[in-house]
């Protein structure tokens, strides 16, 4: 191999690898449809190695597109982030997510605000995050969406939901095992490298699956990777129940057994205590708050 691939290329990659849409990413990126798959189609000559496939009229990553991901996508928001940190955008508030919290949840309601605004808009930026954090003294945002337990006495919080895990994985896997309250090693599926959500499940329902070896099986960086690879039947993971719905509907995935585990974390939308625009952050706290999955 002795040229690198199209950076226009690996970025059309990125967004349809986070949307699960050749449509929706064209859309981000101000490109036809036709073009995102161009970009794919060069990606996998160049790689001789498929990065997508249709199963059922959906999208999926593959195995070799899935880590492709993982290696880029915090690559991208780096670069993301260094460009907002030189930017300034005076008629714009800057709101840090998750991926997973933006593309399940956040972007109805923070659409449906800003069309109720007639100052200043809040602007959705993504970046990579393993574990939900913020500094507002370093980084360039002035509010943030986080799933964590405790807070900073430096901000203000409003509290949206509370995070409630529950196993999901795909019909075919749940039909395959040999032993439904028996997971084999490499069926866990973890949206962190802690494994603390399958250690924390099983300390509280042991009953439900024997789980030898709780740290074994495969690790991703975020909650929707993890998601991604369970709805491929790469095995069972625990997945917020605010986020799920479309995919039981859909068939995709199922939710095979009942417990649901409390973290103890919570979803909040947080901002400094010092920022000028309260009233700002306190009505967009209101409107999340009733948009909330289980208001």
């Amino acid at each position: 191999m002795n040229s690198l691939p199209s950076l226009y290329a690996l970025k059309a990659f990125v967004a349809a690898a986070q949307t699960l849409s050749f449509s929706v990413a064209a859309a981000q990126l101000f490109l036809t449809q036709s073009a995102i798959s161009h970009h794919v189609k060069n990606l996998e000559r160049h790689f001789g190695k498929k990065l997508f496939v249709r199963s059922g009229g959906k999208l999926k990553l593959t195995h070799f597109g899935l880590t492709l991901y993982q290696d880029l996508a915090p690559l991208y928001e780096g670069i993301t982030a260094a460009c907002l940190k030189h930017t300034h955008l005076p008629q714009a508030f800057k709101l840090k997510a998750a991926n997973t919290v933006a593309l399940h949840w956040l972007i109805e309601p923070l659409n449906r605000f800003n069309q109720q605004q007639a100052g200043p808009q809040v602007v959705l930026h993504s970046p990579f995050m393993q574990h939900d954090h913020v500094n507002f003294q370093q980084e360039p945002f002035d509010a943030a969406l986080l799933c964590l337990a405790k807070l900073s006495p430096d901000w203000h919080a409003v509290h949206l939901f509370d995070e409630r895990l529950t196993p999901i994985c795909t019909p075919a896997f749940w039909a395959g095992l040999a032993c439904q309250t028996r997971l084999p090693e490499h069926a866990l599926l973890h949206a962190s490298s802690d494994h603390v959500d399958w250690l924390q499940w099983q300390q509280t329902y042991p009953e439900v699956f024997s789980i030898a070896y709780p740290h074994s099986g495969k690790i991703f960086d975020t909650l929707g990777l993890a998601m991604s690879a369970a709805a491929q039947g790469l095995g069972m993971a625990l997945a917020d129940q605010a986020f799920i719905q479309p995919l039981l509907a859909s068939g995709q995935v199922i939710a095979p057994v009942a417990p649901t585990l409390c973290t103890g974390n919570a979803y909040y939308l947080v901002w400094p205590k010092n920022h000028p625009q309260q009233a700002l952050w306190q009505a967009f706290g209101a409107v999340l708050k009733q948009a909330a999955p289980n208001a």
